[in-house]
């Protein structure tokens, strides 16, 4: 009976993260006017996509590593599930007062999938264990 309750709480610790970002998605969707910096940076709404999914991808990486195992179809996973709601955002945006959709925000969703799946740094930290960070900073493997 314990040994359910701990593989639910590991569940739980792995998956609520992801929906909690999901949400901070589609509340940061749902502002008809985000603020935007003094400093007019060209495409920095392409930039803010990349890093926003980029963050996306990282979390459904570590849950899907630590729930069902290193897989190559893992990355196809994560980066479909990352386009997927990409293009589901730019729906939600289609309704919001003072928003549009944009097919290129989906593009720089997929690279920010991408990026997390792809940079191997970043894949050693989503796939060390909790509370190995230390280890990860300083590149060891004990």
């Amino acid at each position: 009976m314990m040994t359910n309750l701990k593989k639910s709480l590991n569940l739980l610790s792995l998956w609520l993260p992801v929906l909690l970002y999901m949400g901070l998605i589609f509340y940061l969707s749902d502002q008809p006017d985000l603020p935007q910096p003094k400093l007019e940076i060209p495409h920095l709404d392409k930039l803010a996509h990349l890093i926003l999914y980029a963050g996306l991808g990282c979390l459904l990486y570590r849950a899907g590593y630590f729930s069902w195992g290193s897989s190559p179809r893992l990355t196809w996973y994560v980066m479909l599930i990352v386009v997927l709601y990409g293009v589901s955002d730019e729906i939600h945006q289609s309704f919001v007062p003072s928003r549009s959709p944009d097919a290129f925000d989906v593009l720089f969703d997929g690279l920010g999938g991408l990026v997390a799946t792809k940079v191997i740094p970043l894949q050693r930290l989503m796939t060390s264990k909790p509370g190995s960070l230390l280890r990860f900073l300083f590149l060891t493997n004990e």
